[in-house]
């Protein structure tokens, strides 16, 4: 089972405030996919909470290293795992856009959806002791360290011999919060590499996904991903391929 985060680097100001505008300026599809939270004033809320980038940094990179340590108890299977986690700059051609932290995990990940859930409450039921909780240190890590980040998540066959994976793509975005909720989406898609039955690529399944008119807030995400830098413009393919 393998998490990986992403965070892009802020972008300029201008090509930042373009996106924004145009992001605020279309419909968001299915709004019950928003949550009745303050979405901007979380999302100021998640930020505040370290006080300067590197201690977010070093949370996640905590959680990264609890989801791969070695259990001595757990059975025979699990005791032949080897944890294992990275951190290197997200580059694409000659330009660094960003900080990839990516572990696997002996333990099948809980569904993104559940992990970028917004609790308003108590968190009774809400999974705790689960891998990923409440993801809490995610969002608010996430939230420090960029205005944009992807969380990947790769969920195998509990040592099956099929090639099938379920793959997750989570976004935290500050583009997506608004005042009348805060919207964290989680997307499923199927990759069957290496299988010749006909089924459509990961990455045409992503193409097909996010070019539906209700999906336009989070293409622009991925566009904004795909644009490399702030002298570059938007490019959904790009940014699918690279994700």
């Amino acid at each position: 089972q393998i998490l990986k985060i992403m965070s892009q680097l802020k972008q300029r100001a201008g090509h930042h405030d373009h996106d924004r505008s145009s992001s605020s300026s279309s419909g968001r599809g299915d709004e019950k996919k928003a949550t009745r939270v303050d979405g901007k004033g979380l999302w100021r809320s998640w930020k505040r909470n370290f006080k300067t980038k590197l201690p977010a940094l070093l949370d996640l990179i905590d959680n990264a290293l609890d989801a791969g340590i070695h259990d001595n108890n757990s059975n025979i299977a699990t005791k032949k795992f080897v944890g294992r986690v990275h951190v290197y700059p997200d580059i694409h051609e000659s330009t660094t856009t960003g900080l990839c932290i990516v572990n696997n995990c002996k333990q099948k990940i809980r569904p993104l959806k559940k992990v970028l859930e917004v609790y308003n409450s108590s968190k009774v039921n809400s999974g705790a002791g689960d891998l990923g909780e409440n993801g809490v240190g995610l969002k608010q890590g996430c939230a420090t360290l960029s205005d944009l980040s992807f969380v990947l998540v790769k969920n195998g066959n509990n040592g099956s011999s099929n090639a099938t994976k379920n793959i997750e793509l989570g976004i935290c975005a500050e583009s997506l919060q608004r005042e009348e909720g805060c919207y964290l989406p989680a997307f499923n898609f199927i990759d069957e590499k290496g299988e010749d039955n006909g089924s459509p690529s990961l990455k045409e399944q992503m193409i097909l996904h996010f070019s539906k008119p209700k999906h336009a807030d989070v293409a622009r995400c991925i566009a904004q991903y795909g644009a490399a830098s702030s002298t570059s413009d938007p490019n959904l393919i790009l940014g699918i391929e690279r994700l």
